[in-house]
């Protein structure tokens, strides 16, 4: 059985962030295949840049790794971009 992700808001009730967490993976890998599709490096050419494993990048484009913080600045400096984040109001 999975473990199941959830925040307890102010009245005590589970509110499941599994959802949340799978669409920024994926759009942080999409966002990461796009940059280097656009820089016309393939995957271990980035890596190499990265001093990163290819396979945690295949991975993460795909969505299917939870990147660290660190590994998001290595892909950064190596591509010439800025990590910039943002929270924002949810849509109703």
């Amino acid at each position: 059985m999975s473990r199941m992700d959830y925040i307890v808001n102010d009245e005590g009730a589970k509110i499941m962030i599994e959802n949340q967490q799978a669409d920024i993976k994926k759009n942080v890998g999409q966002m990461i295949n796009r940059i280097r599709l656009s820089e016309r490096l393939t995957q271990v050419e980035l890596a190499k840049r990265a001093c990163i494993d290819r396979a945690n990048l295949a991975r993460l484009e795909n969505g299917n790794y939870n990147p660290t913080l660190d590994l998001l600045v290595k892909i950064a400096e190596a591509t010439g971009k800025e990590i910039v984040i943002s929270f924002n109001e949810k849509e109703s």
